[in-house]
């Protein structure tokens, strides 16, 4: 059994139950795709079109009324004394509007009795988020059509019925459709949601159906976890879940990948990777008598081994690797703005410290935060890596 990973693991799992921006426990619902109509006035009348999301968190949101993925395509009539059948500039409602100002606007109008069994669909990725329902504004005349049917597909061509719901004459209101049951529809890159309206009165009446707000909501499955650490220029990375092959630079990068958990969709996960050029000089502290001038020519062909640090993040205690080999020199660490947190030099001057493989700080008395781990060798060069520490599950 391997337990290191296993140890690991646990950590993770640990910090995710305990970093307080995460709420795995209970999500808020929030509002990721809406449309609200109020940008689309022109022109009044659609005639086979698609419609991109006026709010939210993606680009690629779509209404379609085109004849596309199982929509209809909306268009004029023959009688004069009809409008056409889909319509985009009666007044709306403020109810259901996700904006932080809302604002009534123009709502989707559906009339005319050959709009019988005409659908909308709407197409949004569900990326990130799970506990799916549809919020929306609706009123219906009392001519109007019946029934709304609601139908789910993730490929836009094969849909699964969710709902055939009546409707009774109304002002505008706020409905709900649950779609939390259906866990296929979470996280995914892209879902369909088909409305039928069906069943009008009579033929002899024109009626109405109209639409505002159509608003996607959903439970972020975690929001980023954000992890900090550290790696010389050229070295591998193989932590925290990321396999990083010879990473070169100088400064911070960011990596990303996704994770995966058992019965609940994915999550992201961010590494700020702080890459070290160890060709880099490090300048001494000229404020303490007790940090060694090093060589400012470069440090090519130094005598000290490069120390492995970790665990990173830390807690409890931080230990440095040597290797294999004996290291003459002092360690100093500093806190982000750069005060003196510890340090271990010799008792003597002009005398070195011997550190033999290993060396361990017990850091419980450590506020959280960012430190710098400066390591001096007994030849005057050094280098640096940045650590992070966890108290009590949070950065």
């Amino acid at each position: 059994m391997n337990y290191k990973n296993l140890f690991v693991n646990l950590l993770v799992t640990i910090i995710l139950g305990l970093v307080g921006n995460i709420g795995l426990a209970q999500p808020t619902p929030e509002a990721f795709t809406s449309w609200t109509f109020d940008e689309a006035v022109e022109p009044q009348y659609w005639y086979g079109t698609s419609f991109i999301a006026e709010f939210g968190n993606f680009s690629n949101a779509v209404l379609y009324a085109d004849g596309t993925h199982g929509s209809s395509q909306f268009a004029t009539v023959t009688t004069t004394n009809y409008a056409q059948m889909l319509k985009n500039d009666w007044t709306g409602t403020v109810l259901g509007d996700p904006r932080e100002e809302p604002f009534d606007g123009y709502c989707l109008g559906i009339k005319h009795p050959n709009s019988a069994g005409r659908r909308i669909v709407l197409s949004t990725p569900t990326t990130l988020y799970s506990k799916i329902s549809l919020r929306y504004a609706v009123t219906r005349s009392n001519t109007g059509f019946k029934k709304m049917i609601f139908e789910w597909s993730t490929d836009g061509s094969t849909y699964h019925l969710i709902q055939e719901k009546p409707c009774e004459p109304l002002d505008f209101e706020v409905q709900y459709l649950n779609m939390e049951d259906l866990t296929v529809l979470e996280d995914q890159p892209m879902i369909y949601l088909r409305i039928t309206v069906d069943s009008i009165l009579s033929t002899a009446y024109q009626g109405n159906i109209k639409f505002d707000n159509l608003t996607f909501m959903g439970s972020k499955c975690m929001d980023t976890l954000v992890l900090h650490d550290t790696i010389i220029s050229g070295e591998n990375y193989y932590e925290n879940g990321f396999f990083l092959q010879g990473v070169y630079g100088d400064g911070e990068y960011l990596y990303q990948r996704r994770v995966r958990f058992v019965d609940q969709c994915d999550s992201l996960y961010q590494l700020l990777l702080y890459v070290d050029d160890t060709t880099t000089v490090i300048p001494d502290d000229p404020d303490d008598p007790e940090d060694p001038p090093i060589d400012t020519t470069g440090i090519h062909g130094l005598t000290l081994p490069t120390p492995t640090i970790f665990p990173n993040p830390f807690n409890d205690q931080l230990t440095l690797d040597f290797g294999e080999q004996n290291y003459y020199g002092s360690i100093y660490v500093y806190n982000s703005i750069g005060e003196l947190v510890e340090k271990v030099v010799p008792s003597y001057p002009g005398t070195l410290l011997l550190f033999t493989r290993e060396f361990t700080f017990h850091t419980q008395n450590w506020p959280a935060g960012i430190y710098f781990v400066r390591v001096y060798a007994s030849g005057g060069a050094g280098c640096v890596k940045k650590v992070v520490k966890l108290t009590d599950g949070k950065w």
